[in-house]
């Protein structure tokens, strides 16, 4: 499976950034072992220009550039679900194990998703109950991925 994390908000360099690349190197190791055959982060600068829905619908129109109607949409919103680590486990090696061929994370920008875009989703996810930054979302989310990996793989990176 092809698993991409798109999001609103350029990571351009720094502690965030060199984060989400050690963990992209990780999924890129170990995961061809599980069935993720590829992994990328894609992101946009945020529309500094534009405000409430008019941004939010430019930045949907972004993020919808990343999916086709076949890939496995998972829409990262507060007011989606939150997995256990496990859960999640078990959810994505499902997908592997069902032959989903692509899935892509979708983070959006600072005024959220649209209802369309959360209504369109396979999957609504939550990180918690903590309003995060976007960039450390991004970087916890890419960590989660490499930590399902490990589990999946029977690496003894996830302790229960």
């Amino acid at each position: 499976m092809k698993v991409k994390v798109a999001a609103i908000g350029k990571l351009k360099s720094g502690s965030a950034y060199e984060l989400v690349c050690d963990y992209r190197d990780r999924i890129k190791g170990i995961g061809k072992s599980v069935g993720v055959t590829d992994f990328q982060s894609i992101d946009w600068d945020a529309p500094k220009s534009l405000d409430g829905l008019v941004r939010q619908q430019k930045e949907a129109a972004w993020l919808q550039e990343t999916t086709t109607s076949s890939i496995k949409k998972i829409v990262l919103d507060e007011r989606g679900k939150a997995l256990s680590t496990a859960e999640f486990s078990n959810l994505f090696g499902g997908w592997i194990d069902a032959g989903i061929s692509e899935s892509a994370f979708l983070i959006g920008g600072a005024d959220g998703h649209l209802a369309e875009t959360r209504q369109a989703a396979d999957l609504t996810l939550s990180l918690g109950a903590l309003t995060l930054p976007h960039l450390l979302a991004r970087v916890i989310l890419v960590e989660q991925i490499y930590r399902v990996c490990t589990v999946l793989a029977g690496h003894p990176y996830h302790r229960v």
